[in-house]
């Protein structure tokens, strides 16, 4: 995984941040509907514009604890691997859009977390400080047999 280009970052209890390329879109909690024998951290199901999208809650995935949602709370649409179709990541909220480079990322032991594979600091802004930002590899957070749960889902529910 390449570890320099433009990030997304937002919140789950912690700051972290995918690669731009990655992201389709960015929208506020819409209507999930919820789905039986599904992975504990799988929402359920949304209609995006005609496509089944599964819904997956970044908290139960990172083993975090529940909250209720607030106006910051959102979905960020995202590709993962080629050739699967779309998955929403529910978020505590968007920060910013953050552009790396090499010298700004640590790359990561195989004991981080599920699918860090790098941690920045950003650079301090106009009233904001520097804030540490972990770097997210969707197909390392995702395995196999997540990727093959959630094509089951979206397959189980297509009209």
């Amino acid at each position: 995984m390449e570890r320099t280009g433009k990030y997304l970052t937002f919140f789950v209890v912690e700051e972290f941040g995918v690669a731009v390329l990655k992201v389709r879109e960015i929208m506020g909690l819409q209507q999930i509907t919820e789905l039986s024998g599904r992975p504990r951290w799988m929402k359920g199901i949304l209609n995006l514009r005609g496509k089944v999208v599964s819904v997956v809650d970044l908290r139960r995935k990172f083993d975090f604890p529940e909250q209720e949602p607030t106006q910051q709370t959102c979905i960020i649409v995202v590709q993962i691997g080629i050739g699967y179709d779309l998955i929403g990541l529910i978020v505590d909220a968007v920060s910013e859009v953050i552009n790396l480079f090499e010298d700004d990322v640590l790359l990561v032991s195989t004991s981080e977390p599920q699918g860090v594979v790098g941690i920045t600091k950003t650079k301090p802004s106009t009233g904001r400080a520097r804030r540490v930002v972990m770097l997210l590899d969707l197909e390392k957070v995702f395995t196999p047999e997540d990727i093959a749960a959630l094509t089951f889902m979206n397959a189980k529910n297509t009209v």
